[in-house]
């Protein structure tokens, strides 16, 4: 079973690399950092960003799960917790991630999983319901 596993992964990763997957991220790096470059931002920022992208794109493609079912996962793991917990989002915050952003980039961060966390409650309580 795990081997299977392990050959489907790498018959993925196969597939991502003669279809041209990074031959295309790379010119889509090179040229987010000569736009950033001539405006004047940190090309850092952009390499990280896009890195986080690509990273979810080959975890989605790999997996077959998006971020938004883990954190679903989450979400219904603390509702159905018996301890009470004051602030549930800290639970749901990436470290990994979140260190990565600058500071305006970790309150847009917070406020998304914010919204994110309310969907999914009320998610959670009508599945419940039912």
């Amino acid at each position: 079973m795990a081997e299977q596993n392990f050959k489907e992964f790498c018959k993925k990763a196969k597939n991502r690399f003669k279809n041209g997957y990074w031959l295309n991220f790379t010119k889509i790096k090179e040229q987010k950092i000569s736009e950033a470059k001539l405006e004047g931002k940190n090309e850092g920022e952009i390499i990280k960003t896009l890195s986080r992208i690509a990273k979810n794109e080959v975890h989605t493609q790999c997996f077959g799960v998006t971020s938004d079912d883990e954190l679903y996962n989450k979400v219904v793991e603390i509702l159905n917790s018996d301890e009470v917990i004051l602030n549930p989002i800290s639970r749901l915050i990436d470290e990994k991630y979140y260190d990565t952003l600058t500071d305006s980039e970790k309150q847009g961060y917070v406020l998304e999983l914010g919204k994110k966390y309310e969907k999914m409650r009320n998610k959670y309580y009508l599945e419940k319901e039912a």
